[in-house]
């Protein structure tokens, strides 16, 4: 996989398309970086908060007579569980219109909090590496306790790192990992669609690409943002 630079939507199409005629996955920046990159110290475009939820690594070590697609199964059905939880979360809050979604394709669902642009001026690099954290944290320990105690620890990673992290576009190939060595897709989903996976379903979704559902387009929440220019202001970025 290379990474490319590109800057604007047309150039974007074209590397994704070139990217799947070389069978390599369609990754894109979670950020766009309008001020310079952030491996450089630039503060991105910050609009949205990537929630990933994930088995720990590619266990799937068979046990007893168990194959490595039943131990995926078995540890799918758990993360799912927590995502029907979570979901349900956000729905009983009435935010679900601030959230994206997408399942990676084998073992992963990606979650997005929309919120508009935070001016870069609201704090240093590292003030707005922490201060995202921070928030998410706070969304996650918030929705964990609306949900019921679903106990999330180990399955989300809400990790800001550098700014530059990277994410599956919808609708482009993931393809084999331990398990298996068949190709699937990361496709667009609702929360509402979340609300009732489980491992059937998932499996069904992601054999192809699909349609955008609706309840898919980007709803920025005016709270979500202020709370997020709160957490950056006040980031103890010794905590780092």
């Amino acid at each position: 996989m290379y990474q490319r630079d590109v800057d604007n939507h047309p150039e974007l199409i074209r590397e994704l398309k070139g990217a799947e005629q070389r069978e390599e996955p369609g990754y894109v920046s979670t950020y766009s970086f309008p001020n310079g990159h952030s491996k450089d110290g630039k503060v991105p475009k910050i609009d949205t908060l990537f929630v990933d939820f994930d088995i720990e690594g590619e266990r799937y070590n068979p046990k007893q007579d168990r194959t490595k697609k039943q131990d995926w199964r078995i540890e799918l059905s758990e993360l799912l569980t927590r995502v029907r939880m979570f979901s349900r979360g956000l729905i009983k809050e009435g935010v679900e219109d601030f959230w994206r979604a997408s399942l990676s394709g084998h073992k992963g669902v990606h979650l997005f909090l929309d919120f508009p642009p935070i001016d870069p001026k609201e704090g240093t690099f590292e003030q707005f590496k922490v201060g995202l954290n921070d928030y998410a944290d706070a969304v996650t320990k918030n929705l964990d306790e609306v949900s019921g105690g679903i106990n999330l620890e180990g399955w989300v990673d809400v990790i800001s790192a550098d700014l530059g992290r990277l994410t599956r576009l919808p609708n482009t190939p993931h393809f084999g990992v331990a398990y298996t060595d068949e190709t699937r897709y990361c496709v667009p989903v609702s929360i509402e669609e979340l609300a009732e996976i489980d491992v059937e379903r998932y499996e069904e979704l992601t054999k192809e690409p699909r349609p955008i559902p609706d309840g898919c387009e980007r709803t920025p929440s005016e709270s979500a943002g202020e709370k997020v220019v709160q957490a950056i202001r006040m980031a103890d970025v010794g905590k780092k």
